[in-house]
């Protein structure tokens, strides 16, 4: 009685494990395709204004250390990096302020043209931290000049975190978005930390935004090189036919030198053959009518126009094999 009590009561809580982790799947799946959204959302945007989605963002070597010329620095490159105007300056806050006391930075519109970036200078933020901070609201600038659908409250806030990372910032985002321990000090034997966690979506989110903005980025260079392969085989393609243009000019030029001989009656030997006399005739009238050089320049004119169909080609072919006919024709009765 009590194994068959232990099995249900291992059953059940199989059961109940199952079920967490199917639910856990479902809610992650929601979360993705949320996010599958909004990602979504931002990329029509860059494509009706024909932008492109950003590399990722290199700090610069000098900007390490947490200075204000330093943090200036950084926004340069920032806004050099997300291809925007300088015309966005700093005005640094602490968190004394009342009303930035639960605010890393804003971003406001200020005057004569001008933007203004609100930082909050905080003991505990490191470089990254800046970047971060900076990346968000040099988004906000970033759809602000690109007039870009902005979004109300906090569905907004996400959508600038989102832009972000598709902006080259994500693996600045992923660290920052995390939760980190700050050692604030300690009071006798106890140390006491604070937690420190920027922006608006989770350290988890941004990884899959980041995964997503690789994806885009390699596929992007994958369409690239397939573009440029295809731009290389039109080219190679539209040489190949002039090259076959020309061929078809010079044997027209030979066929037509030949005919001249015939007709001046040098190294011409006699024609008996009444049906080869009168082949011989319309070749003549051929040549000297240009009706061959005709036919070579309309060929031509539509492949310099890009009409490069088959049917091009096989004309082509079709002309070459005329040429060569009247060239053996004419060779028989033409002593070398």
């Amino acid at each position: 009685m009590f194994f068959i009590v232990l099995l249900i009561i291992v059953g059940l809580i199989i059961c109940f494990k199952k079920d967490a982790e199917f639910k856990e799947k479902v809610s992650k799946v929601t979360a993705n395709q949320e996010l599958d959204a909004r990602i979504k959302f931002l990329l029509k945007q860059f494509v009706e204004r024909k932008l492109t989605i950003k590399e990722e963002y290199i700090i610069p070597s000098r900007a390490r250390d947490v200075i204000p010329e330093n943090l200036e620095y950084v926004l340069n490159s920032i806004l050099d990096h997300m291809k925007l105007k300088k015309n966005v300056f700093l005005v640094y806050h602490t968190k004394d302020e009342k009303a930035y006391e639960n605010k890393a930075g804003t971003y406001d519109q200020a005057y004569l043209g001008y933007k203004a970036i609100n930082l909050v200078l905080d003991s505990k933020y490191m470089m990254e931290d800046y970047i971060s901070i900076l990346a968000h609201e040099c988004a906000h600038h970033f759809m602000d000049e690109y007039n870009f659908e902005i979004r109300a409250g906090l569905e907004n806030e996400k959508n600038t975190d989102t832009l972000a990372v598709l902006l080259g910032f994500g693996k600045f985002l992923k660290v920052t978005h995390a939760k980190r321990s700050f050692y604030k000090g300690s009071y006798f034997t106890v140390d006491y930390y604070e937690t420190v966690k920027l922006g608006y979506l989770s350290a988890e989110e941004i990884t899959y935004i980041s995964k997503r903005h690789l994806n885009i980025l390699k596929n992007g260079k994958k369409q690239k090189k397939l573009k440029k392969e295809e731009r290389e085989k039109e080219l190679n393609k539209s040489q190949t036919l002039k090259h076959r243009v020309d061929q078809l000019r010079r044997g027209c030029k030979e066929n037509k030198a030949s005919i001249q001989r015939i007709l001046s009656n040098q190294g011409i030997k006699e024609i008996t053959n009444k049906c080869e006399l009168e082949r011989l005739s319309q070749l003549i009238y051929k040549y000297q009518n240009n009706t061959y050089e005709t036919m070579i320049e309309g060929l031509n004119n539509k492949i310099e126009k890009g009409n490069e169909n088959e049917d091009i080609i096989k004309k082509i072919n079709e002309l070459d094999e005329m040429l060569r006919m009247d060239s053996f024709f004419i060779a028989k009765y033409l002593i070398k």
